[in-house]
């Protein structure tokens, strides 16, 4: 939830493309993840560590999270990252070469799974 918190405020203070590449350096990183790895991801591409911390801690930050849990739990999701496309809830990551093979079914048949 901490980390959830920074992502949140670089979207809000640095834009897309920024929270983006943040987004790739974190999950491509090596040990845990949580608000203190995220905070020095963070500071590391140059980003002010106490302005983020001030932002995720607002109140509209935890209106984002509180939202996006209660999304999760009725979709049934437990796990992340979880994605739902064309109807299907995908819990974890299956790699890319099956979210490419799925992403191009859905784009060629508008299913999972083309028959």
């Amino acid at each position: 939830a901490q980390a959830a918190k920074v992502m949140l405020a670089i979207l809000k203070l640095s834009g897309p493309k920024i929270a983006y590449r943040f987004h790739l350096r974190l999950l491509g990183s090596h040990g845990p993840v949580d608000g203190l790895s995220a905070l020095a991801l963070a500071g590391n591409m140059g980003l002010d560590r106490k302005l983020l911390e001030t932002t995720g801690d607002a109140a509209p930050i935890g209106d984002i999270l509180h939202e996006q849990n209660q999304l999760a739990s009725s979709l049934g999701f437990v796990a992340t990252p979880s994605f739902m496309i064309a109807g299907v809830g995908i819990l974890g990551y299956p790699g890319v070469k099956t979210m490419n093979r799925i992403v191009a079914s859905v784009r060629k048949c508008e299913k999972v799974v083309c028959s």
